[in-house]
């Protein structure tokens, strides 16, 4: 009896793993939190044998109704489905509240209730797992304790994503409206504009914008909207205490998640009439490095502001010094016009004055007529091609910026010229290894006849932006690989280890003619590259020192052949290697350089698809560098997604086949070493990799 209950325990234990990385697994697929919901669901009901149940998650908005995920709930819950007495509700409701679980004598309002489960996260998560049917055994509920944390992880990995991307939508929404109001020349518009988004995209309770006094040095006005939609002013020194006031002299961000403790805190200048302030976050406005005033946002509706919310301030505080700085720039441009219908002195020194606050202007901007003619052009787009700006002017705008000899085809000036109507459009340039984003805008110039006789393109440079949204992106996915990674390691690695220490076993036990030796050679290197699968998510997830030794490079390739040796043979690969004997031995990591080969070999196999399919690997030395390159005569790349193949994450393989790491990780390896890494790809043809390494 005794070993019969350790048997089963060992079963148990074993099954238990196993869902739980099955689940994982599952969840790893998954990009939408309502999908990845209802997968998990089914698991579960599937793992324990239950056909009904329903997953319930609070959305991070507490206005937002909750996310409910159902698969055949039994009449009796169904019936009260989004009834305002629905007992399914408040159980998940009281489930959220409490730390244990729901067990059918403690709500037997619910019927047919076998267990309920809390769910929740570090993050904020809130959520709750109902099951009907039978009760639960232990072992059941034992094994629902371990695969709630999957679940928790994954919904909130998702729930910040969806997050992100609705905040980068209300930011380019800004933008737009940022951009067309402000090129309206109504700066009241576009400050109320200014004032509702932020309150949206930084969900607080209310927001105020402090301008610097033009005219009255010294003084600084706060404008705010009322609940009618008008405006409410308030006009302050700008000496004393005060956190905007502090915001304003040290142009950085200022920010305090409880002012009633905090003494740089003045209610005077920092809050608002008829508001309790809890918590305050103001960021500088700063254009062409002036500072034009401050964004201050009070009483966050959910917690207190963080790193991602001065970050998010600070992109909108960006948007808005560009439509402030523009929007001003654009007023004085009218009111010079008007003046110089007056004298040609005044005509001169204000041609003189709008130059100067033309080029200092912090985006590009430059006027072309009807024939795509420049008749102006500042210093900040003129820098970039390293010319001044009275060289360019007179000049065609598409040959004399971007050398062309006709219209760019993705320019939209022409509709403008036509229509009368403003357009926007966003570009990528790549300037060598550098991708640079820029919004560009074009807007009409009419005569006294209301006809369009020019347009003015301005080009607003985003590139910054995208980075910070992709670094707080790849933060997200660092943290989740992280995670993963550690639980990798944890149990693959320790059954690895033995399945490799009992092939050497057995290696030294067999004679050496036995026909078994070959099998078990072939175990132990099948385990040595399972090992090494996971050494490199180990390495993508944490920055891991390279010990470097005199390595033969050729020999480092060899080795990766024999891994990939029986992929070879069992494919019918024509494979070509071709070495330089004479190579030199470089300073390097032997392991690393061996997974980047064994990378790019699979890879390589992977994209055979015509038979015979060919393999070709040079090795030689050239310029004191060593060259690598490996060649297949096999599907070949796209020329869109050339420039993404290096990304973490990204693959071009079907679903499942592929993690998005390898040339990631060997793309990181060869920067390590000094070299570097490029392809060369032609759809139908075949791909060629080729990787540099310094020879001494």
């Amino acid at each position: 009896m005794a070993d019969g209950s350790t048997h089963a325990h060992r079963i148990t234990q074993t099954t238990t793993w196993r869902a739980r990385n099955a689940l994982d697994d599952l969840l790893s697929d998954a990009s939408e939190l309502e999908a990845a919901c209802q997968a998990a669901l089914k698991f579960i009901l599937q793992v324990i044998g239950r056909s009904g149940g329903a997953l319930i998650l609070w959305q991070p908005n507490q206005d937002d109704p909750p996310l409910l995920i159902k698969q055949a709930l039994p009449e009796a819950w169904e019936a009260q489905d989004n009834q305002p007495s629905d007992r399914l509700r408040q159980a998940a409701a009281l489930l959220a509240q409490r730390a244990e679980a729901l067990l059918p004598q403690s709500f037997p309002e619910l019927k047919d209730l076998s267990i309920g489960l809390p769910l929740s996260s570090e993050a904020g998560l809130r959520g709750a797992l109902l099951i009907a049917g039978e009760t639960c055994s232990e072992e059941e509920i034992e094994l629902l304790y371990w695969l709630i944390p999957s679940i928790a992880r994954a919904a909130t990995t998702l729930q910040a994503r969806q997050t992100q991307q609705s905040r980068t939508r209300e930011l380019a929404h800004l933008q737009a409206e940022l951009t067309r109001t402000g090129f309206g020349a109504d700066s009241e518009a576009m400050q109320a504009q200014l004032i509702r988004e932020t309150c949206k995209i930084m969900q607080v309770e209310t927001c105020a914008l402090t301008l610097l006094d033009e005219l009255h040095e010294g003084w600084m006005i706060s404008k705010s909207l009322g609940d009618q939609g008008q405006w409410v002013y308030q006009v302050n020194s700008r000496d004393g205490p005060g956190l905007v006031k502090e915001c304003l002299r040290n142009g950085a961000m200022a920010c305090s998640n409880d002012v009633k403790h905090d003494p740089r805190f003045d209610a005077a200048s920092d809050g608002m009439a008829d508001l309790t302030v809890r918590n305050f976050l103001c960021a500088p406005i700063l254009a062409n490095g002036q500072v034009l005033g401050a964004i201050k946002t009070l009483n966050k509706q959910n917690g207190d502001f963080d790193a991602y919310d001065q970050d998010l301030l600070t992109m909108i505080a960006v948007q808005a010094a560009n439509a402030l700085y523009g929007t001003r720039l654009i007023q004085q441009l009218k009111v010079t016009n008007a003046d110089l219908e007056a004298s040609r002195w005044e005509l001169l020194g204000s041609r003189n004055t709008l130059r100067a606050l033309f080029d200092h202007l912090p985006a590009a901007l430059y006027i072309i007529d009807a024939d795509y003619k420049l008749l102006a052009i500042n210093k900040s787009r003129t820098q970039r091609i390293g010319q001044p700006p009275q060289a360019l002017v007179g000049q065609l705008c598409y040959r004399a910026l971007f050398n062309r000899s006709d219209p760019c085809p993705e320019c939209r000036v022409r509709e403008t010229l036509q229509t009368g109507q403003s357009t926007q459009r966003s570009e990528r340039r790549y300037v060598g290894d550098d991708v640079f984003e820029w919004e560009i805008s074009s807007h009409p110039i009419l005569d006294e006849n209301e006809q369009v006789i020019q347009a003015i393109l301005l080009e607003l440079d985003n590139t910054e932006r995208r980075r910070l949204e992709a670094i707080l992106t790849q933060s997200e996915k660092l943290a989740a690989i992280g995670q993963l990674a550690a639980g990798v390691a944890h149990e693959i690695n320790n059954p690895l280890t033995a399945i490799i220490a009992n092939a050497q076993i057995l290696h030294r036990e067999l004679p050496a003619n036995s026909d078994l030796q070959e099998s078990v050679d072939l175990i132990a290197r099948a385990g040595a590259r399972a090992t090494q699968v996971v050494r490199n998510l180990l390495d993508f997830a944490r920055k891991e020192e390279v010990h470097l030794g005199l390595t033969n490079v050729n020999e480092t390739l060899e080795r990766a052949l024999e891994l990939v040796q029986h992929e070879i043979l069992a494919r019918g690969v024509r494979l070509d290697f071709s070495p330089d004997p004479n190579l030199p031995p470089i300073l390097a990591s032997q392991d690393h350089l061996q997974s980047v080969w064994l990378n790019l070999l699979l890879n390589a196999i992977d994209s055979l698809d015509k038979s015979p399919g060919e393999i070709k690997i040079i090795t030689r030395k050239l310029s004191g560098d060593i060259y690598i390159s490996v060649t297949d005569n096999g599907k070949g790349i796209p020329a869109d997604r050339l420039t993404r193949i290096f990304e973490p994450f990204y693959t071009t393989k079907a679903p499942g086949r592929g993690t998005g790491l390898g040339l990631s990780v060997s793309h990181r390896i060869v920067k390590q070493h000094g070299g570097r890494i490029s392809v060369e790809s032609t759809v139908g043809v075949g791909s060629t990799f080729t990787v540099v390494l310094p020879a001494s």
